[in-house]
């Protein structure tokens, strides 16, 4: 049981770099759509 914990917190150490650059591609992405999303707003009206 603590073999296969320590085998998973270090494959999610190893994981981490790459979620942290998926959350910042993915808060890049949710900036993109949602300032498109006022503009649509301005644009709209």
């Amino acid at each position: 049981m603590a073999k296969k914990f320590r085998e998973k917190t270090q494959k999610n150490f190893f994981e981490s770099e790459t979620f942290f650059e998926n959350r910042l591609s993915i808060r890049s992405e949710w900036q993109k759509t949602s300032s498109e999303k006022k503009l649509k707003k301005i644009f709209l009206k």
